[in-house]
């Protein structure tokens, strides 16, 4: 079973990755979720998105399975479940 609830995206230009700001981001969104009682919540990862992934990965996010929701293309579905 999948969660209702899912992040579409986080994306920064160049000049800020690197920061911090997605991980204080995540946190946010996270206070944020849980305030309307959300305790997990799922985000789609292109495959090809090497940092896309790595980011998820190291802010806490467990990769679930890959999935081809466009054609030929591979994304990574990944949950996160707020502790």
């Amino acid at each position: 079973n999948l969660p209702e609830a899912e992040l579409l995206s986080i994306a920064f230009s160049l000049d800020f990755q690197g920061k911090g700001l997605g991980k204080k981001l995540i946190k946010c969104f996270n206070e944020y979720m849980e305030r309307f009682g959300v305790k997990t919540y799922m985000v789609l990862v292109g495959k090809n998105l090497i940092y896309a992934n790595r980011f998820y990965q190291k802010v806490g996010f467990k990769k679930i399975r890959s999935v081809e929701m466009h054609k030929n293309e591979k994304s990574n579905l990944y949950i996160y479940k707020i502790k």
